[in-house]
Order: structure tokens, then C-alpha cells, then sequence
């Protein structure tokens, strides 16, 4: 049985789509969370952005690779007792194929949930919680539903509208 969640969107709490995407990782795997708790979430770790003078550049260009893996670490791994790996972060660089399916094996249990950092129409991390043949299925806090795969791709020289960072790429489970 599919599980259905209904995901805080940008606006809700903040502007942030990398704390967003955190949030709602969380509200995946351990909540649901209440609109209170999701407030809180983001306003300790944006506070903890603040004390490594990070918030504002955080806040302007959106969250960097070194402020999501803190945050990673810190909030999601010890405080939430979330698990996380890289599994393209090392070896040989995938092609769109290889990375799909990959996620694929990965979220056919609702244990496990994807981070991905797409670059191009959208600038934007975004929680992927089911790959199929054809879509990625997201859990995003901009209302994106699905990136269709025939519109994805890992090389930067392409005429595709999205590309993939496979090396970025985090996958989630309860520990």
C-alpha cells in the first residue's frame, strides 16, 4: 500500500527549499509532523546556520553542499536518529540510467528516501520517495510532483531541462 503524506511547502514556514526538503525527510520517515513541529525544525536549523555565519548566504543562494551535509549530520542523523549515505559519492560517475535505477531498488520500501540536487529549469533539492520506469515521484516543498526521466540527465553538456548531480545525491532510512 502506496503511503500517501501530504508535504509542507515553501511559504508554509519559509523560503528555503534545502531546509524544506530536510523537513520534509523527516515528516516522511519518523513524523508526521505538525505545523508546529516543521516551525521549529526550520527555525533551529536555520539558528544553527546562524552561528556558523552561513544563514544569510543560506537565506540568498539557497542551501550549499557543506551547510546540507552539517545539517545532515547534526539535525537529521543526531537528532532524528536518521540514517544517510552517499551512494554515488565515490567509483566510476553514473549515467541517468544507472543513478534511476539505483533509486528505483532503493525506494521500493517506504523505509528509504532520496535527496537529489537538480540543476537547470530548477535550482533545487528535492526529495524523491519512488522511482518508476518513466518518473521520479518527489516529496517537494515547491509543489513538484514527478521529474520525468526523459528530462533528466548527469551530463552538463546536454539539451535536457535538468541535470542530476549524482555525487550530491543522499539516501535516508530509520535507523
Amino acid at each position: 500500500m502506496a503511503r500517501t503524506i501530504k508535504p509542507f511547502t515553501q511559504g508554509d514556514l519559509d523560503g528555503l527549499c534545502g531546509l524544506y526538503s530536510l523537513t520534509n525527510i523527516v515528516h516522511y520517515l519518523i513524523g508526521p509532523l505538525s505545523q508546529n513541529q516543521a516551525e521549529e525544525l526550520i527555525a533551529t536549523m536555520f539558528g544553527m546556520l546562524e552561528k556558523r555565519d552561513l544563514a544569510l548566504d543560506a537565506f540568498q543562494n539557497g542551501l550549499g553542499l557543506n551547510s546540507m551535509a552539517f545539517l545532515i549530520k547534526t539535525v537529521l542523523f543526531e537528532r532524528f536518529g536518521i540514517s544517510y549515505s552517499k551512494p554515488f559519492h565515490h567509483g566510476k560517475y553514473p549515467t541517468i540510467g544507472g543513478v534511476v535505477k539505483s533509486l528505483r531498488e532503493i525506494t521500493l520500501s517506504q523505509d528509504y528516501i532520496a535527496l537529489i540536487a537538480i540543476e537547470g529549469v530548477y535550482s533545487h533539492w528535492v526529495p524523491i520517495t519512488k522511482a518508476t520506469n518513466k518518473n521520479l515521484i518527489c516529496l517537494d516543498s515547491s509543489d513538484l510532483k514527478r521529474l520525468p526521466i526523459a528530462q533528466l540527465s548527469t551530463n552538463e553538456n546536454t539539451n535536457k531541462p535538468h541535470i542530476l548531480y549524482p555525487r550530491h545525491c543522499y539516501i535516508f532510512s530509520k535507523l
